[in-house]
């Protein structure tokens, strides 16, 4: 029996293990089974219930060689929840990183971690061959002062500053910037006694002009005044040009100032006499006179270039303008002391040769004319007249053949400033210069011909609209701030090409202006209208109209120039030949001028008219120059004149 008990407690260990290891084999099976992820969970379990189940072990307890028995395993699911449950949120945390990862882009900044400046080469050289046991210093008695010591005594110096002007110019062409303390005194009284000769020589001249006038008020006979038998004057007084400076010179243009009726500035070319200086003879001249005192031209002006064009400043007479055939434009300060300029003796007189105080000849070719000037004005409106009165600066329009317009700024420089370093136009001492600040080409676009522009001319009511006269017959109105660059073009009423040779703009009736033709043919114009409203063909009798100009003082009169005669139309009387014609046949007949002051009346008030002066000035190849005052016939105006002009034109 026990035997048989031993083998059946035998079969069932035989049995267990079977059965162990079936489950260690269904175990390994099922963990082979399962991802990488899981397999760790479940060893990690396993691991954790062997830390439990094993006792910890007491190196004081006696040892026990008996073999205790296994005991069942068991698992703690609620940390393997928690540690699942931190996996998670761990593996969350990752993605969540990952995605930012691709969205966060991190800046590089790089800088020196140590940086070691090269050696000079006296290091090198004491590195290299410097003894160990050396030492280089340096001492001096002063420490405080840094410079070297020298052996020789300090040099004076003082700035000074020097340029070189023309060889015509008598201006001091150096100095200094500073003035020593023991030449203040004489600089002083240099400063003092030059103020003093200014004063001396504007009052002076102010007062001979104005005993002149008292003179000539109750005198009956003036110094080379006559009464003469011209149908239209009154009266005539010749201005003596017969003097040395103007010798065998011809006048180009003669301009009346707009402030003062009575002041007149002629241009001449160049001379052909041998008793003057060399430099006189190849340079052109300018002259100012007072009609009160014909016989002495009150400024001489010279130019390299032979003069076109001529002109006051507007308002006040300070300033002097001349355009010259070369494309220049020079400028002269009336103002300006006589001692800045060079100075001629002949016997007993003694003139001021006064050089241009700027010339837009030291300009680039861009900003400056490259053909001749055929016209030049002073802009200006009558509605800013109190407005300019008070200020220096105004514009300047220029016109040359190509039918490029360029307007200028004048500008005065501060007192203090008497030179300029950039602006190699301006002379030495002077104060006043021309900047540009814009440039038109009336040049249509698709003009297929060329054509030369002949004349210009401006409403003064309307300063921006101006007309230009080509050599085609055709009259531009140019925009000065149109953008579009189209102009109303005016065509007279013959089919064949013709030159216009003048423009002019009623004073009383703004939006009509005459145009005179080479052919001889006349138009009067009406600025909304591109047809002529009257054309007249055969006032001349063929022979080219050099000049129109209508009077200051009444509305329906108007001038017509020829070589050979002047011609008065009146339109309240006769609409279609003149009323007078006075024949020339010593010398041809050159300039016309008609004085046009900005005190002329308003178009209501024409019958204040006849206490304004005006004068009419002719100008001869043989030099010479007459200024006549026309009759009270052609200088009142009746009533209502400008209505009966009015009337006459509707027609």
């Amino acid at each position: 029996e026990e035997e048989e008990e031993e083998d059946y407690e035998d079969d069932f260990e035989d049995y267990e293990d079977d059965f162990e290891d079936d489950g260690e084999e269904s175990t390994a099976s099922g963990e082979s089974g399962l991802d990488p992820e899981m397999r760790a969970i479940r060893q990690a379990m396993s691991e954790e219930n062997r830390a439990v189940l094993t006792p910890p072990h007491h190196p004081r307890d006696p040892p026990n060689d008996e073999v205790k028995p296994e005991g069942r395993t068991f698992v703690n699911f609620t940390s393997a929840k928690q540690r699942q449950i931190r996996e998670g949120a761990s593996m969350k945390s990752w993605k969540r990183g990952r995605e930012l990862f691709s969205l966060i882009e991190l800046d590089i900044v790089s800088f020196n971690m140590f940086e070691l400046q090269p050696l000079r080469e006296y290091e090198m050289y004491i590195r290299s061959f410097g003894a160990s046991h050396t030492k280089q210093v340096y001492t001096q008695c002063n420490d405080d002062n840094v410079d070297r010591d020298i052996q020789t005594d300090l040099i004076d110096t003082q700035n000074r500053w020097t340029q070189h002007p023309p060889d015509t110019i008598g201006v001091k062409c150096f100095g200094c910037d500073t003035v020593d303390e023991d030449e203040s005194g004489a600089w002083v009284r240099k400063q003092t006694d030059a103020h003093l000769g200014t004063f001396l020589q504007n009052s002076g001249q102010t007062i001979s002009i104005l005993l002149d006038e008292n003179v000539l008020r109750h005198a009956s006979v003036r110094s080379k005044r006559s009464q003469v038998t011209l149908n239209f004057s009154e009266q005539m007084s010749q201005i003596v040009t017969d003097l040395p400076i103007l010798h065998q010179r011809r006048v180009t243009h003669v301009e009346f100032s707009p402030f003062d009726p009575n002041l007149i500035i002629c241009a001449f070319g160049r001379g052909g006499g041998t008793n003057l200086h060399k430099h006189l003879t190849q340079k052109s001249m300018l002259c100012t006179w007072n009609i009160n005192e014909p016989t002495r031209p009150q400024k001489v002006l010279i130019c390299e270039s032979v003069p076109s064009f001529c002109c006051f400043s507007p308002f006040k007479p300070i300033l002097a303008f001349s355009g010259s055939v070369d494309g220049s434009i020079s400028v002269w300060d009336l103002r300006e002391p006589s001692h800045l300029h060079s100075r001629i003796k002949q016997g007993m007189n003694e003139w001021i040769i006064r050089s241009p105080t700027y010339s837009t000849d030291g300009l680039t070719s861009v900003d400056n004319h490259q053909v001749p000037i055929t016209a030049m004005k002073a802009l200006y409106s009558v509605t800013d007249t109190d407005k300019v009165q008070s200020q220096l600066s105004f514009q300047i329009v220029s016109l040359d053949e190509l039918g490029v317009i360029n307007f200028w700024v004048v500008v005065e420089t501060p007192g203090s400033e008497t030179c300029s370093e950039t602006d190699l136009g301006l002379l030495p001492g002077g104060h006043v210069s021309l900047v540009k600040t814009s440039t038109l080409n009336v040049a249509p676009k698709n003009h297929v011909t060329s054509f030369r522009t002949m004349c210009l001319s401006f409403s003064e009511h309307s300063p921006n609209e101006l007309l230009v006269g080509t050599d085609q017959g055709r009259i531009l109105q140019v925009s000065r701030y149109s953008k579009s660059g189209r102009h109303t073009i005016y065509q007279p009423t013959v089919q064949y090409p013709v030159e216009i040779s003048s423009i002019d703009f009623n004073p009383f009736l703004n939006s009509r202006f005459i145009v005179g033709c080479k052919d001889g043919s006349i138009y009067l114009y009406c600025a909304t209208t591109q047809s002529p409203m009257v054309s007249w063909y055969d006032i001349t009798a063929g022979e080219s109209v050099d000049d129109v100009c209508w009077s200051s003082t009444r509305p329906s009169v108007f001038y017509i120039r020829t070589p050979s005669k002047l011609y008065v139309m009146d339109l309240s009387v006769d609409t279609r030949d003149p009323i007078l014609s006075e024949h020339f046949t010593t010398s041809p007949l050159l300039v016309l001028a008609h004085s046009s002051p900005k005190t002329a009346p308003h178009p209501q008030q024409t019958g204040s008219s006849s206490r304004k002066s005006t004068h009419i000035l002719l100008g001869f190849a043989d030099g010479r120059i007459e200024v006549y005052t026309p009759n009270k016939k052609l200088r009142k105006s009746t009533e209502h004149e400008l209505d009966v002009l009015v009337d006459v034109l509707s027609l």
